[in-house]
């Protein structure tokens, strides 16, 4: 593959770079599975024998479209010729690098946003077929070898595409990073029911030997040490993810990847990433950065609170500044516009009313369940949370309380934080009744 074409496709935005594969290759002339009930492939979509693979354009929205369990639960238009593109396998790497890009709401702030950024594993998955090509040079799968003579001549570009999104992490993220690594031998894992030591960790770093407090070893998968990895783990599990091929971790893959020096390159490719990059639904505002009284890191993530990404049209932004503020009232400046503001109260939906709201906040109720509905309280909605009252669901009684005992051992009344549009704040004033109303802060274009 021409090393040109790569940064040239890194460039355009996913949707753009489907239309010019098509072109580049032709579309699908049948659809991927040869009829709704997903159960087997068209016997003409293969294209092996030209060295290309069949990419589904909906593996943004939807997830391993091409295994018939999970085909068979989604719709069956993303299986249609018309949603079905062709690539060599670095363009293939390439679209799903660019898809989990799409497919990150926020900033990077903890360290298990690291592995959730990969979301599908599309990426971890085609680096394992691209690591057993160049190790075994050209594959023993005779299906695939057609596919490795596309790509033999770009190992350092694999090498390069994998620093750069790997770069692309680590300016992202915004945590700390200078917690030292967890999943070392020496290690104490502080559990309930005593202290476990880490004696030993697999090279892929997916499994650790343990020595139990009855004195005991034993082997578990890494995960179970999850919430005590630091960056410095979750960043370098990733590398070895995409170092790893089917029966092994690849040391010298592994290595190539940590000692890729063309930075200027580096962060060439890493910056072209961005170009999908949405974040919550509106990344024009990312670069407004936040105090953390705010509960948002920046103006992308407070306004997407209040706003699904369609709503963007309430927002007349041009020729105008976001204004942000702080306080117990909506400032009169304010007058007229259209304007989001985050308020803390207690509130039950009156009678015959419609519950609306959407939940997104935790800051008040981390630790506790308002997840689990019924007919009377709060409802799921699209995947959110639609609150009919702020009381908190104990499971063990299976009741709704208006307190609940703080983490100081007070009894506090249950609140919520909420962040709304104008709007939809004027009508939770009239649906809800509403106890404790505190405004927190708000934003409006000036």
């Amino acid at each position: 593959m021409d090393k040109h074409e790569i940064k040239e496709e890194l460039k355009m935005p996913y949707e753009e770079l489907l239309l010019y594969l098509i072109k580049k290759y032709g579309g699908a002339k049948c659809d991927y599975f040869a009829n709704s009930e997903c159960r087997s492939k068209s016997k003409k979509i293969s294209r092996t024998k030209e060295g290309l693979y069949c990419h589904h354009m909906d593996e943004d929205k939807g997830g391993n479209l091409g295994n018939p369990p999970q085909a068979q639960r989604q719709p069956f238009e993303w299986q249609k010729k018309e949603r079905l593109v062709y690539c060599n396998i670095l363009e293939h790497l390439i679209l799903h690098m660019k898809i989990a890009v799409l497919r990150q709401k926020r900033l990077l702030k903890e360290p298990r946003d690291i592995g959730l950024f990969f979301t599908t594993h599309g990426i971890w998955n085609i680096c394992v077929d691209i690591n057993d090509m160049f190790m075994t040079n050209g594959t023993n799968v005779t299906w695939k070898k057609r596919c490795f003579e596309e790509i033999k001549e770009n190992y350092d570009d694999y090498i390069a595409l994998i620093r750069a999104l790997m770069n692309y992490i680590e300016t992202d993220y915004v945590g700390s990073k200078s917690d030292v690594a967890f999943l070392v031998p020496g290690s104490i894992m502080r559990c309930s029911d005593g202290d476990y030591e880490i004696v030993k960790v697999s090279a892929k770093k997916n499994k650790i030997l343990l020595k139990l407090p009855s004195g005991e070893i034993g082997t578990f998968y890494s995960d179970i040490a999850n919430e005590q990895l630091t960056y410095s783990d979750c960043f370098d599990l990733s590398i070895r993810e995409m170092a790893s091929g089917y029966d092994s971790f690849y040391p010298k893959i592994y290595e190539d990847i940590q000692k890729y020096d063309n930075e200027n390159l580096i962060i060439e490719l890493s910056s072209l990433f961005k170009v999908d990059y949405r974040g919550y639904g509106f990344a024009q505002y990312e670069d407004i950065l936040l105090e953390k009284s705010f509960g948002s890191y920046n103006a992308d993530e407070y306004i997407s609170k209040a706003l699904p990404m369609y709503c963007e049209d309430k927002i007349d932004s041009e020729g105008k500044t976001l204004k942000f503020w702080k306080g117990t009232r909506v400032p009169k400046k304010v007058g007229d516009s259209f304007y989001i503001i985050r308020i803390e109260c207690s509130f039950y939906i009156k009678e015959g009313m419609e519950p609306f709201v959407r939940y997104r906040e935790t800051d008040c109720l981390r630790n506790f369940s308002i997840g689990v509905m019924n007919n009377n309280h709060n409802l799921k909605n699209k995947g959110w949370t639609v609150l009919a009252t702020s009381d908190i669901y104990d499971k063990k009684s299976g009741k709704y309380y208006s307190q609940h005992v703080d983490k100081n051992g007070k009894i506090v009344d249950a609140r919520v934080i909420l962040t709304l549009g104008k709007e939809d704040f004027l009508l939770f004033k009239e649906r809800y009744e509403i106890q404790y109303l505190k405004i927190l802060d708000g934003c409006y274009f000036e």
